[in-house]
């Protein structure tokens, strides 16, 4: 309608825009995060927003209020999930479909603030009506400082960065009822990063498809958390584990686990508290809650702890992964396992999978599957990791 003149191009313009905002009221969260609950596609519906509302701004001289207010609260969101090296949370369906996050944000600060993109090209262009404001500000200046705990309520992530250890935490709804075409079954999934790099990390998103690799990189075990079972004698390929999110298809889900709890807090000595619960298993006749736990020791050196706590009335099957970064080593887990091994009985199983940044990108790295049966009670496992600044 913006290459046309006459009323019936400009009716088409009004409706569009009405469109618009009841479909931004919508699919933007109260903390700025899209209704999906992806980074990738929150960025790439941030770029689109903020080229169209230039492009309104060139050609009918609009800047709608309420555009503006949806970029604003859009691109705080994108800033805040900022990690090292530029990097970002990728739960759910999270392939690099667009420009950086830096680049993303950047172009829509300046566009909120009426200034001129350095960069040449398109973007460029469009904010060349501002050339008579404000100098060029530089890509990057609007980021957040370096804060401890960033508690995205609505989107369900928790972020805590402590000096050189960023560490995420899924709490909350992974999708839309109505919309669970990129969820993933990952409640109460963790990823840790150290200077950037990913110590533990899920797989991520590599394919899209009605495929064995989709049905893997959506469920429950290509993420790091700890998961139950009814107990029968079978064989372990055929048992049938209990699914936060009951992932089907290439776009499809299920029964969506309800999320029961969810705290996050500085306690007094420093260290960041972490704890979530979902109500995945109670049809089964058990309960369980995550706690994380990061305390700083030293200037080089950090300490984790995972306590997955479970309360059954049956015997119960039980399984655990860790997904490691792929330049780690099963080194960094097995103080932790021969911590756990004096509790429980169980299985270790070293697994060959990959960690995915985007279509048809994987990098080979190992996977360790701890696996066993618990009797009826009540259970504490306890991971405790030692991470040191190198």
């Amino acid at each position: 309608s913006c290459q046309f003149e006459g009323k019936k191009a400009r009716i088409i313009y009004q409706d569009s825009l009405k469109d618009l905002e009841k479909e931004l009221k919508i699919q933007t969260l109260s903390d700025g995060g899209h209704i999906e609950r992806s980074a990738s596609y929150h960025l790439l519906i941030l770029d689109r927003l903020t080229e169209l509302g230039l492009i309104l701004e060139n050609i009918y001289g609009d800047r709608p209020k309420w555009l503006c207010e949806t970029i604003h609260k859009m691109n705080k969101w994108a800033i805040s999930i900022k990690l090292e090296n530029g990097k970002y949370p990728r739960f759910n369906d999270s392939p690099d479909l667009s420009d950086s996050l830096e680049s993303i944000t950047y172009y829509a600060t300046c566009f909120l603030e009426k200034q001129v993109i350095k960069s040449k090209g398109i973007k460029n262009i469009l904010s060349n009506i501002y050339k008579d404001k404000i100098n060029f500000i530089a890509e990057g200046n609007s980021e957040k400082k370096n804060v401890h705990l960033i508690d995205l309520l609505d989107t369900g992530w928790i972020i805590s960065k402590l000096n050189n250890i960023e560490l995420i935490f899924k709490v909350g709804e992974s999708c839309p009822k109505y919309l669970p075409a990129h969820a993933h079954s990952d409640l109460l999934s963790f990823d840790l990063f150290m200077k950037g790099k990913p110590l533990i990390v899920e797989v991520g998103t590599s394919i899209y498809g009605n495929n064995r690799e989709r049905y893997y990189e959506r469920s429950g075990a290509a993420h790091n958390i700890f998961q139950l079972a009814p107990f029968k004698y079978t064989k372990e390929n055929s048992i049938n584990w209990i699914e936060p999110i009951e992932v089907w298809g290439n776009f499809r889900a299920a029964r969506k686990a309800k999320i029961l709890d969810k705290v996050c807090t500085i306690l007094n000595d420093g260290s960041i508290f972490m704890k979530a619960s979902n109500d995945s298993s109670r049809r089964f006749g058990a309960s369980y809650s995550r706690i994380l736990k990061l305390k700083e020791i030293d200037t080089d050196n950090y300490f984790f702890e995972i306590i997955d706590e479970v309360n059954c009335s049956k015997r119960m099957y039980w399984r655990q992964f860790w997904h490691l970064g792929p330049d780690q080593t099963i080194d960094l887990l097995r103080p932790s396992i021969e911590e756990l091994k004096k509790s429980f009985v169980f299985e270790e199983l070293i697994l060959d999978t990959w960690h995915s940044s985007g279509f048809g990108k994987r990098e080979k790295r190992k996977t360790l599957k701890l696996f066993g049966i618990i009797d009826p009670g009540v259970h504490f496992f306890k991971n405790k990791l030692t991470l040191r600044i190198i």
